[in-house]
């Protein structure tokens, strides 16, 4: 998914006002896909009750399982 419709997504979430939100993975489809821009996007998401997330299998698949753990995200 481009960079774009993440941000769009994002956008759609927070307007829905959940108290909650988990991401489930699948963040990516191969090594080469931009996961730190991808991550940096979910970065916007918000929610009372936080914002939670964990690895797919995509991630698995892979090999990118340490790197989307450890991908910086600026939560101001």
């Amino acid at each position: 998914m481009p960079v774009e419709q993440v941000r769009r997504a994002v956008s759609m979430a927070n307007a829905l006002g959940g108290d909650l939100v988990v991401i489930t993975g699948d963040l990516l489809t191969g090594r080469t896909d931009p996961l730190k821009d991808c991550v940096a996007e979910l970065s916007g998401l918000r929610a009372p009750l936080g914002v939670w997330g964990c690895n797919g299998n995509h991630e698995i698949y892979a090999r990118v399982e340490a790197e989307a753990a450890h991908c910086s995200i600026d939560l101001e």
